[in-house]
């Protein structure tokens, strides 16, 4: 990573559920707990090999690949229960629309000039 210049450091969940599997279980159903302590030691540990490196990089980030089991799912399986779990979302996307805002009439009105401007 630092000697790409990177700033996303990419860790198989299989590697680290093989080291502690509880710390996997605990980042797939609270990352919010998890992920800013992956940050820090990320963070600590550039800093102490790459000093220079580390002050350049204002944020590094971590991404998670590997087997997420039941938490690998589709955008239409994808739902309320999910919230604040770690999850894989896969899928290619076949179409895609734009969303068209709808026209108003705005009306302003300037006091200095005396102009009504549509």
């Amino acid at each position: 990573m630092v000697a790409n210049g990177e700033c996303r450091l990419n860790v198989n969940i299989n590697d680290l559920r093989k080291k502690s599997p509880q710390r996997v279980t605990g980042l797939l159903n609270a990352a919010h707990e998890e992920l800013p302590a992956f940050h820090r030691a990320l963070k600590e540990y550039v800093s102490s090999v790459a000093t220079n490196y580390a002050k350049t990089q204002e944020e590094l980030f971590v991404g998670f690949e590997g087997s997420f089991g039941s938490k690998h799912v589709s955008p239409r399986t994808l739902n309320a229960r999910h919230l604040g779990n770690l999850v894989c979302v896969e899928r290619i996307v076949t179409k895609c629309s734009l969303v068209r805002p709808k026209v108003v009439r705005s009306v302003h009105y300037c006091p200095a000039t005396k102009k009504t401007l549509e």
